[in-house]
């Protein structure tokens, strides 16, 4: 922990992704060394007035406050030096000297890493495709690793906390910051489930704009191969793919509905170049040599040669009475029932309603409910969560 206060300071002086940063860190050969080096006044390496200024502007103990100031908060760090530090981002160009992070951070170690991206606008399509193959590549055992942002990386998340398999959500802001504002109520669901937030951006910094092609590199780092879900020509989806590439990552990608969508000519760029088309879960599962039976991989295995039989229960009676619910138990129930609906938004009142009537796929609930497919498959995955409706195999649901 002591020598993140020199990190600290030497993010504060020369900002996320600097090279600047790494070769007075390499020139001086540590993090303590280069800040003593750089506030001695005496040294040969080049910075920037604005650099110059900002060693003179931050002060040491300027870093061991914002560390309390993190614990605080419930925020925790880790540096470069850390036992902690991912591993997948100590090699690229410029990782980043410090992580701020809350959740269980040991996730993003596991090797069925998977970086998913895509628009914050998807087309029905692309949410469905999202929702099953991130659904079934985390009950594989897969995590996906996404930007937070509405669209194609809630999808990609909330599969994941469908499963109850932990995700990991990088942002480009502080921790502390509200964005994006629309995802705020999923942070809990997501932690509960095992998931994690990070960001290089010390607390209160807002989501500039110049963040989110920063932290990119960043998200497809984590990730062993990277899935693009639907991609504009020009877009922050192919900017890490792009990255991805650069990294030495597989590049997976989804074959549009329409090859005229322009939403989608993103993809068609990519499979047309560098890109693996994505057809199922089937292709990740060839890439990571994962066999379609280790599906339940995190269920603790059973030794059957310990397994005591058990003796037959001794059979009742069939009795003679059928049990019907008395008019005590149904009223119970339906106490019990009126109280849950009432403590539904307005909108899953909605949802609620246009289930009555049985099930129903997740399409005909959105065209009955006048709701867009992205509010929609969150809605679902929260009321799934509360044991409201349950999800059936197809994209159908029903009340529970």
């Amino acid at each position: 922990m002591d020598n993140i206060k020199y990190w600290l300071w030497l993010s504060m002086v020369f900002g996320a992704e600097s090279m600047a940063m790494w070769k007075t860190v390499n020139a001086y050969g540590g993090a303590s060394e280069a800040y003593y080096g750089l506030v001695s006044g005496e040294t040969d390496i080049k910075l920037t007035e604005k650099q110059i200024g900002n060693t003179e502007k931050y002060s040491l103990e300027q870093a061991e406050s914002l560390i309390d100031y993190c614990q605080d908060r419930e925020i925790n760090l880790i540096c470069f030096d850390s036992h902690e530090y991912p591993d997948s981002l100590r090699h690229i160009v410029n990782p980043p000297a410090v992580l701020y992070y809350k959740g269980n951070i040991a996730c993003i170690s596991g090797e069925r890493n998977i970086a998913c991206v895509g628009t914050r606008n998807p087309s029905q399509y692309t949410v469905s495709i999202v929702s099953e193959i991130c659904r079934e590549l985390a009950g594989y055992g897969f995590t996906m690793i996404s930007g937070f942002a509405v669209g194609v990386d809630i999808a990609s998340h909330l599969a994941a906390v469908s499963e109850n398999r932990p995700t990991v959500c990088v942002l480009g802001c502080g921790l502390d910051v509200n964005y994006p504002a629309e995802n705020f109520k999923f942070r809990d669901s997501i932690i509960k489930s095992g998931g994690v937030f990070i960001s290089e951006y010390p607390p209160g910094t807002p989501a500039y704009v110049a963040n989110f092609p920063k932290r990119n590199r960043i998200l497809s780092a984590l990730g062993k191969a990277t899935i693009v879900f639907e991609a504009a020509e020009k877009s922050g989806s192919i900017n890490t793919a792009s990255i991805s590439v650069e990294q030495g990552k597989e590049l997976f990608c989804i074959p549009p509905s329409d090859i005229k969508d322009k939403r989608y000519a993103g993809n068609i760029n990519l499979l047309k170049s560098t890109a693996t088309p994505l057809y199922s879960c089937d292709e990740i599962l060839d890439f990571f040599n994962t066999e379609r039976i280790d599906k339940n991989v995190f269920s603790e295995p059973v030794n059957k040669s310990t397994v005591r039989k058990r003796s037959p229960l001794p059979t009742k009676k069939a009795s003679s009475v059928k049990n019907k619910p008395t008019e005590k138990h149904e009223k119970y129930r339906t106490e019990r029932e009126n109280e849950k609906y009432k403590s539904l938004t307005p909108v899953q009142r909605a949802i609620v309603d246009a289930l009555k009537g049985g099930s129903l796929h997740a399409d005909d609930i959105a065209k009955k409910t006048d709701i867009g497919i992205v509010d929609l498959m969150a809605e679902l995955t929260e009321l799934e969560m509360d044991d409201v409706i349950v999800a059936l195999p197809g994209k159908f649901f029903k009340i529970c």
